[in-house]
C-alpha cells in the first residue's frame, strides 16, 4: 500500500512540473528565438482573471459587448476574461502584440521599458489620474480595469527530460605522436 502511495505521489509530481503556463517574455522574441511570423501561431492564455468596465451612454441607445449591469441607475458594461482564456496573436511589433480572446476584439500587451529581456507581456493600458483607476483600450472603447492583479501573457510550457550531449571518444596518444 506503502509503495502504491509513493508511486502515485511520485507521478502527481512528474506531471505537475512537466507542464504548465509560463510567462511569455521579451526573451522569447530575441535572436534565435520566435520570429513575428511564429508568434502568430502560439496559442497565448490570460495569466488571471481580469475583468473591465465602462460606464454606457444610455441615451444614445449604445449597443454594449460585453454583460450589461445596472448599477445605481448607470448602466456599465462589464467585460470578463477568465484565467487561462485562449487568445491569438493579431498583430506584431518590436516591442508589442495584439491579442484576441474574442473575434473583432483585441488587448495590447507589452513588455516594461526598464524590465529588459527577462520582461513578462503586461497588459498595455494607461493610469487615469482622475479616476485613479487603469484605463485600456478594447473594441475601441476605454475600459477600466477593476481587478487588482496585473494581467499578463502566459504560454504553455512543456518541459523535456532529455539532454543535448556531445559525445568525443578519445582514441589516446603515443609518445612520438
Amino acid at each position: 500500500m506503502r509503495l502504491m502511495r509513493t508511486t502515485v505521489c511520485v507521478a502527481v509530481g512528474l506531471v505537475l512540473v512537466g507542464c504548465g503556463y509560463a510567462p511569455f517574455t521579451q526573451s522569447l522574441r530575441g535572436p534565435g528565438a520566435l520570429d513575428d511570423q511564429t508568434l502568430q501561431s502560439v496559442q497565448f492564455y490570460m495569466n488571471d482573471k481580469c475583468i473591465f468596465e465602462r460606464q454606457v451612454n444610455t441615451v444614445s441607445g449604445e449597443v454594449a459587448r460585453g454583460k450589461l449591469e445596472m448599477r445605481e441607475g448607470r448602466a456599465i458594461d462589464v467585460v470578463r476574461v477568465p484565467k487561462h482564456t485562449p487568445g491569438v496573436v493579431e498583430a506584431v511589433w518590436p516591442d508589442k502584440l495584439s491579442v484576441s480572446f474574442a473575434p473583432g476584439t483585441w488587448f495590447y500587451f507589452g513588455m516594461r521599458a526598464n524590465d529588459g529581456a527577462g520582461s513578462k507581456y503586461y497588459l498595455l493600458g494607461r493610469f487615469d489620474q482622475r479616476t485613479k483607476r487603469f484605463a485600456v483600450s478594447y473594441g475601441g472603447q476605454e475600459y477600466y480595469q477593476t481587478t487588482e492583479d496585473v494581467c499578463y501573457l502566459e504560454v504553455r510550457r512543456s518541459l523535456q527530460r532529455s539532454k543535448a550531449r556531445d559525445k568525443t571518444t578519445l582514441r589516446g596518444r603515443r609518445i612520438g605522436e
